[in-house]
């Protein structure tokens, strides 16, 4: 699904096939967005929004992230009401963001997911974005979200790569979060900065809302 106003420019995208499980695998697909101290990128938002919707469509945003809430208001999308799922289509969300890993380690994946894509119009698609680990933490898996979105019965559809580190042709320039550019280590090896962010796509399975 495209958009008029999107300018994005269509040349930093190439696809693969993900290595994260998928029955069938799926596309990877590589976007470049520059990165925020906080939250999603001005960029990134309007990409996603401008990819999996188009102006008047509801969007839900269980994230909270004022910088998407910000680029649904500029690009005419609005928030998907509070009514119950699986009412009028028309009154359904085109896209659904989420995080991952759930901020309540607490509650079932399956039931917020099956929750989450309760309130999917047919076609819409649900975007899961993988948070980036602490400095020096360890890379948060996917593999546990793409299961349970399967329990939830949501097909994984795309996995999209955000390239959020300074690139200049081919070559990806990490950025820590001083703003400096990659430093080495002590050593002489270098260091471990992020350069991307994770996004999951999944759309419901077999056109099923109930």
């Amino acid at each position: 699904m495209s958009d008029p106003t999107d300018r994005s420019d269509p040349t930093d995208e190439h696809t693969d096939i993900d290595l994260v499980p998928g029955d069938p695998p799926v596309p990877i697909t590589v976007w470049r967005a520059p990165a925020t101290t906080a939250g999603m990128s001005a960029r990134l938002a309007a990409r996603l929004l401008a990819a999996y919707s188009r102006r008047g469509d509801a969007v839900h945003d269980a994230t909270g992230d004022a910088e998407f809430a910000h680029a649904m208001t500029a690009a005419g999308r609005r928030p998907l009401a509070r009514t119950a799922p699986g009412g009028d289509p028309a009154d359904l969300a085109a896209l659904v963001l989420t995080g991952w890993p759930l901020p309540d380690r607490g509650i079932d994946p399956v039931i917020v997911l099956g929750a989450l894509r309760r309130r999917l119009r047919p076609g819409g698609v649900l975007v899961a974005l993988v948070a980036n680990p602490a400095p020096g933490g360890q890379p948060v898996e996917a593999g546990p979200l793409v299961h349970a979105a399967g329990q939830a019965r949501l097909s994984y559809l795309q996995h999209i790569v955000a390239v959020t580190a300074a690139t200049d042709g081919d070559q990806i320039t990490p950025t820590a979060a001083d703003g400096t550019r990659s430093r080495r280590r002590r050593g002489g090896g270098p260091a471990h900065l992020r350069v991307h962010t994770d996004l999951l796509v999944f759309t419901p399975a077999g056109g099923q809302h109930g």
